[in-house]
């Protein structure tokens, strides 16, 4: 599948870095000034996947079809953030929010309908400079909760993360 990394911060660019360097295509969608301080590439120093990097492009807005949108960014930067991914650009991607709270859900189904899939995730990560992510902790997890027509949906993403040696169930 190809996927869309909505806020590169601790979650997106270690999700990200691990999906891509799995083989998968994967876009950083990044503010403005953030894409003019991205270096080009993920660098990653995990206690779970070792250290590594990985060619990432990047993007200001959401340009090209995708499969996955996952949205990581902070839950208060939400709304300037899905003015960078537009529903007509990913009307047919799940859209998978990794996001503090609940209260999201509810707002992105407004935008992106019935194709969000909830989830969580339990991880120590920090971006600690534009590309890099450390992740200092052994642990994550990653949940996802697809609504009944999506489940077979949320599997194959959850194989995909499993695969890029992320934990994820459904």
């Amino acid at each position: 599948m190809r996927h869309a990394v909505l806020g590169a911060g601790g979650v997106g660019l270690l999700v990200g870095g691990a999906l891509a360097l799995a083989g998968h295509p994967v876009l950083l969608i990044l503010r403005p000034e953030a894409r003019d301080s991205y270096p080009g590439d993920i660098h990653v120093k995990s206690a779970l996947l070792g250290e590594f990097d990985v060619d990432v492009p990047a993007s200001s807005r959401l340009d090209r079809k995708v499969d996955v949108l996952w949205v990581t960014v902070k839950a208060t930067q939400l709304e300037d953030a899905l003015a960078l991914a537009a529903p007509a650009v990913a009307r047919h991607a799940a859209v998978v929010p990794l996001l503090n709270g609940i209260d999201h859900v509810s707002r992105l189904r407004e935008v992106y309908g019935d194709r969000v899939i909830p989830g969580t995730i339990r991880v120590e990560s920090e971006r600690v400079g534009p590309g890099h992510v450390v992740h200092v902790s052994p642990v994550i997890s990653t949940e996802l909760a697809p609504p009944a027509p999506l489940r077979g949906l949320g599997a194959a993403i959850a194989d995909e993360m499993q695969g890029a040696g992320l934990p994820c169930t459904v």
